[in-house]
């Protein structure tokens, strides 16, 4: 039986990664989420039989629950959602923080995708399905400058862990993708030079002018295995790596 994913943030950086990954699984179907109906529209084009989507917000009231009515119409069931889309900015210091702008990154980062798990738990636990949840070791250790960023991260890591131990049915996971080459990259380059510690920057921009920093398609191979393969106590709650050992062998 074929798998469907519902993947946001679809229409660029990690999110577009993972479409193209999925694609790859000739069992597999994807409804991607995202804002910019052209580039959803691009990826449809690819295989329309495989490929639906909604372009919205996923921080406006209806959206998730309607991504999801309109997932199950379309495939007829869900077998897991990865959470890709996400925010930087504001990049200033604690003390300098706009609130309406925390209020919004959090909107993105994490209300969003707790409304759109909500919504897609009664699929997911007749699915036993997954939950992915796009993580970042800034949810371990603060960074100068991202308080906003951490803060939302940390706050997921704990989404993860808290859904892990009251949806046994449902495995959740958060996938750390490392460093990737993507326009969170480039918002770091452009705009990280006042409000982010020196010697931090400067590991970011010498990786991005050095081509060290991988592409999206790196963490994607990880994420999708993930969401098409990795089920059970084992994996529950975990927050890991994109080059743990245990992701690498389901790649």
């Amino acid at each position: 039986m074929a798998k469907v994913l519902l993947i946001t943030g679809a229409s660029r950086g990690i999110g577009r990664a993972c479409v193209l990954r999925a694609l790859e699984h000739a069992d597999t179907r994807v409804f991607a989420v995202a804002r910019s109906k052209d580039a959803l529209e691009e990826l449809a084009q690819r295989d329309a039989d495989r490929v639906a989507y909604l372009d919205g917000d996923l921080t406006e009231q209806g959206t998730c629950a309607e991504a999801i009515r309109q997932c199950v119409s379309r495939f007829g069931r869900l077998d897991a959602v990865v959470h890709s889309a996400g925010l930087l900015k504001p990049i200033a210091t604690i003390a300098d923080g706009d609130l309406d702008a925390w209020r919004r990154l959090f909107d993105v980062n994490f209300f969003s995708v707790l409304e759109l798990s909500q919504a897609a738990l009664q699929q997911l636990r007749q699915s036993n399905g997954a939950l992915i949840m796009i993580n970042s070791g800034a949810s371990e250790r603060a960074y100068h400058g991202w308080g906003a960023y951490c803060t939302s991260k940390a706050a997921l890591k704990m989404l993860t862990m808290g859904l892990a131990a009251e949806e046994a049915d449902v495995t959740s996971i958060g996938l750390l993708p490392g460093r990737t080459n993507t326009d969170m990259l480039a918002t770091i380059c452009n705009e990280g030079t006042d409000s982010m510690d020196p010697a931090t920057y400067d590991t970011f921009k010498k990786g991005r002018d050095e081509g060290s920093i991988h592409a999206p398609d790196v963490p994607a191979k990880a994420i999708v295995a993930l969401a098409l393969h990795a089920r059970g106590e084992q994996w529950n709650g975990r927050n890991v790596l994109w080059n743990d050992a245990d992701v690498q062998r389901l790649v």
